[in-house]
This record gives C-alpha cells, sequence and structure tokens, in this order.
C-alpha cells in the first residue's frame, strides 16, 4: 500500500464507484455521505487526537481532518437544499431558426 500509494488511491475509488453504482440514483448522495464521507471524517478525528511528535505531520493531519468536515458540511447543505432533479439543464439552440421558431411556437 506504502510502496505503491497510487494503485491503492485507484482502487480505493473503484470500489466507492461500484459500491455507488449498485445503490438507486436518487438516494446516492445520502449513501455517499454515510457510508464513504462520515467513516473518513471519523477516522481524521481519532487522528487528529493522536499525539504526534512531527509538526508537519501533525498539520497535515489537522488540514485533512478540517477540509472533510467542510466537504461533508457542503455536500449535506447540497443534498438537503437541492432539487430532486439528477440530471443538467437541456443545451438552448444555437443557431437555427426553425428550432427557435418551433419553440416560440411561429
Amino acid at each position: 500500500m506504502i510502496e505503491s500509494g497510487h494503485v491503492h488511491f485507484l482502487n480505493q475509488r473503484h470500489r466507492q464507484v461500484d459500491d455507488l453504482s449498485g445503490v438507486p440514483e436518487v438516494r446516492r448522495a445520502e449513501h455517499f455521505l454515510l457510508r464513504h464521507l462520515d467513516p473518513a471524517i471519523r477516522s481524521a478525528r481519532h487522528a487528529a487526537r493522536l499525539k504526534i511528535t512531527d509538526e508537519k505531520v501533525f498539520a497535515a493531519v489537522g488540514a485533512a481532518k478540517v477540509r472533510l468536515v467542510r466537504l461533508r458540511d457542503a455536500l449535506a447543505d447540497l443534498n438537503e437544499t437541492g432539487t430532486a432533479e439528477t440530471r443538467s439543464c437541456a443545451v438552448g439552440f444555437r443557431g437555427g431558426a426553425k428550432a427557435i421558431n418551433a419553440v416560440l411556437g411561429r
């Protein structure tokens, strides 16, 4: 794991994507928050409480904890206040007068 950090990272992301793919789209955001992000935050909080003598490592652990908590707060807020739509809005017509006339009912 330590020798091949990139491979470990890719394997973990692949597992997350596989897990999220099996969840209905309506419940994916909540599933991600509860099953993926919350455990990471718990681990970061535990790590931040450890007695680490190296100042750089201690600062990096603290920064990671703050980053994860802020991400969780932002995603939870989006999940609560967001609309039920899960797709982007359709792109507007470009150029063709026929398409614009069709939309305007002309």
